[in-house]
């Protein structure tokens, strides 16, 4: 399954793509995310390694996120996985497109889901687009305010 949103950014796009490829400002502007440490790996390097704790709902889930594609300011992919419950918790794909100093991010969820869940396709799909559309919002007010790279805190915890 798949869910897609996009939004454009008012910074350059080197700016947007190294703060989005170093998974660990996920805190300053992600929600839900409460957490996130480099374990492995230098920001923007293919298999560089992330622990995250995310609150889903009213508990924190521990993820590992592993990068496994970058390609410097057009796209950032990495797999988030939940060794605790041996589950895969699907891909996320940030591309990105410059055009002077605006930025067009898209971010794609991928993930798998079990046959009888397919058959839901099209609600689930319909439901799973307000998170993706409010991490987009959130990067882009962040930014657009004065955050991030040359900007941020530069924090790995959030405080909720």
């Amino acid at each position: 399954m798949q869910v897609s949103a996009e939004v454009v950014i008012q910074r350059p796009v080197a700016e947007v793509f190294a703060y989005v490829a170093d998974l660990q400002n996920a805190v300053e502007w992600a929600p839900g995310v409460l957490e996130a440490a480099r374990t492995r790996g230098e920001p923007g390097e293919r298999g560089t390694i992330y622990d995250m704790l995310v609150r889903e709902g009213k508990r924190s889930v521990a993820y590992r996120m592993q990068v496994l594609e970058v390609e410097v300011d057009r796209r950032f992919r990495y797999r988030a996985s939940n060794e605790q419950a041996g589950a895969r918790g699907g891909d996320t794909i940030y591309d990105f497109a410059g055009a002077g100093r605006d930025t067009r991010v898209r971010r794609t969820t991928l993930w798998e889901a079990p046959p009888l869940v397919r058959a839901f396709a099209p609600l689930i799909e319909w439901r799973a687009r307000r998170p993706v559309w409010r991490h987009l919002d959130e990067l882009k007010r962040h930014l657009e305010s004065g955050g991030g790279a040359g900007g941020g805190s530069g924090t790995s915890e959030r405080q909720d």
